[in-house]
């Protein structure tokens, strides 16, 4: 039952960054605090769990051990200011954190904070990085030194230094539509494997289909009918489909649209006749006694 409770306890507890209070804590599970206490206690000691008086309640908050030996390092090599500010940016994760809310949350002022951080990054604590910004530069992001900031703020490869990098995705477009111009039916592979092999930068298949739908937004490529190819499982022994998705530039069928929008008069002998105008049924120049309908 101890080791039931404990799981249960850091399931919860987890699930709240900010911390939960203890007495939502024990209403969650049904039980008064005598109940979990020895498990409480464990989990206390263990490190995977701190505590804190906060007015006139104990808010509890999760931590990995091996990060609470990471903040212990620091408490121990850090003036006090230096690593409250280092536990706000610890915290961040991946996510980062600017300036403004490490202020709000240390409540620091603006000059000493401005200091603080750059000791931290002058001894390798933390490095700030630009978040994305498709309009121009982003905010200076604050995270440790040893993290790479989610591509959810920094943009991933689409971005650099904060800024759409519209050189480096024009540049991959302009390798698609060239390479279509000589290859006018290309594979969705066959694209992955073009721009993979002819990129200084390291794509992963997401990032080639981020392209490949961006070229169909700008009406630039198409789809082709989509081809569905027979395959034998040699494990299973059992045969079952696959597809293949094709692509070819929008303007490859420009030429068919063209014709089909021509009248259909131009089509026949009566478009061409320069006696069109005076061609009558039951004329002397008409339908019926007309010499180039047999030829057509």
């Amino acid at each position: 039952m101890e080791e039931e409770y404990s799981e249960k306890i850091i399931g919860i507890v987890k699930s709240y960054q900010e911390g939960i209070t203890l007495t939502e804590l024990l209403k969650i599970l049904e039980v008064d605090q005598n109940a979990i206490k020895p498990e409480l206690q464990n989990l206390l000691k263990e490190g995977y769990l701190t505590c804190t008086n906060v007015g006139n309640e104990q808010i509890v908050e999760y931590h990995d051990p091996q990060d609470q030996k990471q903040l212990n390092v620091a408490a121990s090599d850090l003036p006090q200011q230096e690593f409250q500010v280092y536990k706000i940016i610890f915290q961040a994760k991946n996510k980062g954190i600017d300036r403004k809310d490490i202020g709000n949350k240390t409540g620091i002022a603006t000059g000493t904070l401005t200091k603080i951080l750059n000791q931290l990054k002058k001894k390798n604590w933390i490095k700030s990085v630009k978040g994305a910004n498709s309009t121009g530069k982003g905010k200076n992001i604050f995270i440790l030194n040893n993290l790479e900031l989610s591509e959810s703020i920094s943009g991933g490869i689409w971005y650099k230094d904060g800024v759409l990098n519209k050189d480096l995705i024009d540049e991959l477009c302009s390798k698609i539509e060239n390479h279509m111009n000589h290859n006018p039916i290309m594979t969705e592979e066959q694209i992955i494997q073009l721009l993979r092999v002819n990129s200084s930068i390291n794509l992963e298949q997401r990032h080639v289909l981020q392209i490949i739908n961006l070229l169909l937004f700008d009406d630039k490529i198409e789809k082709v009918k989509t081809i569905t190819t027979s395959t034998n499982s040699s494990t299973a022994q059992k045969q079952g489909t696959s597809q293949i998705q094709k692509y070819r530039l929008s303007n490859w069928n420009k030429s068919k649209d063209h014709i089909s929008t021509i009248p259909a008069l131009t089509k026949t002998p009566c478009g061409h006749c320069p006696l069109i105008n005076e061609c009558v049924p039951g004329g002397k120049i008409s339908p019926e006694n007309c010499i180039y309908f047999n030829d057509w």
